[in-house]
C-alpha cells in the first residue's frame, strides 16, 4: 500500500515548451524527400507533364505495329494479324493446339502447349486473329493473342 501511495504522491513532471529549431538546422531548399524524387525524375528526363505522358515502361512492346507474315524474321518478336485457315489438337509427345494463320503475304503456324477448350473453340476457320510472339523457323509459339472481328 505504501508504494502505491508514494507513486500517486509524486509530482507531475513539468513539460517545457518546445523551442523552434534554429534556422541553420532547418532543412534547406532542395533537400528532403520531395526534392529527392524531383532529382530522380529529372535524371529520367521527366521535367513537365508532357514528359510523363510520353514516358514508356522499360519492357514496353509496341502493339500498334502489325507486321505482314511474309516479312517475319526468326528470333524477333512481332505482331501479326490474319485469318485462321485451320486449327487442330495434335498428340505429339504431349497435347498441343496448332493453328495456321494466313494473310496476303504468307502463312504461319501457331502452337500452344497450354490451352483450354474455350481457346480451341475460338480458333474456328475464317476467324481474324492477332498474335504476338517470337518466331522460330516456320512456327510460332503464341504468347499473346486476341480474336479480331
Amino acid at each position: 500500500m505504501a508504494t502505491r501511495q508514494a507513486a500517486a504522491a509524486k509530482p507531475a513532471v513539468a513539460t517545457r515548451p518546445r523551442r523552434k529549431a534554429p534556422a541553420e538546422s532547418r532543412p534547406k531548399e532542395g533537400r528532403g524527400a520531395a526534392s529527392l524524387v524531383e532529382r530522380k525524375l529529372q535524371s529520367l528526363g521527366l521535367h513537365g507533364p508532357e514528359d510523363f505522358l510520353l514516358h514508356l515502361p522499360l519492357r514496353y512492346e509496341d502493339e500498334t505495329r502489325v507486321v505482314p507474315i511474309g516479312s517475319l524474321r526468326p528470333g524477333y518478336p512481332a505482331q501479326v494479324e490474319g485469318e485462321v485457315l485451320r486449327s487442330e489438337v495434335m498428340y505429339r509427345p504431349r497435347r498441343q493446339l496448332t493453328a495456321v494463320l494466313a494473310d496476303d503475304s504468307g502463312e504461319l503456324q501457331l502452337r500452344w502447349l497450354n490451352f483450354y477448350p474455350s481457346q480451341q473453340k475460338q480458333l474456328e476457320k475464317g476467324r481474324r486473329l492477332r498474335a504476338r510472339a517470337a518466331t522460330c523457323a516456320a512456327a510460332c509459339s503464341a504468347a499473346r493473342w486476341c480474336i479480331r472481328a
